[in-house]
């Protein structure tokens, strides 16, 4: 079982961006990471081309994805949950700066420890 300062410096959630599989210059794979940050990796470089906090809590707790791959749903420690606009983010080139934020709101008092897509 991994400590605390462990888990914050751990992978420990993934976000495969299926509408990009042919895209061999764009980033399809999110991974959270250590100190709240949320890195878009291009799998067919092996490169990263972007990252940004996605935290306030120095840790992403959760992520999920809609189903067009559009929209990115991050979840931290202390009950934040923010959509991020990543249609075109890191499709073609790196990025420099977060994708836009969509909305933030506090789900919970306590950590959220995993978010849905839901389609209505």
């Amino acid at each position: 079982r991994l400590n605390l300062s462990q888990r914050d410096a751990a992978v420990t959630h993934l976000v495969y961006l299926s509408s990009r599989a042919g895209k061999r210059a764009s980033a399809s794979l999110i991974a959270n990471g250590p100190r709240g940050l949320i890195h878009f990796w291009c799998v067919h470089a092996g490169n990263v081309m972007a990252r940004f906090s996605a935290s306030r809590s120095n840790s992403v707790t959760a992520m999920a994805r809609t189903q067009d791959d559009s929209v990115l749903f991050t979840a931290d420690k202390q009950g934040y949950i923010v959509l991020w606009d990543v249609k075109t983010y890191c499709m073609q080139k790196p990025a420099t700066v977060a994708p836009r934020e969509i909305a933030k709101w506090r789900g919970h008092v306590e950590p959220i420890t995993s978010v849905e897509y839901a389609k209505r």
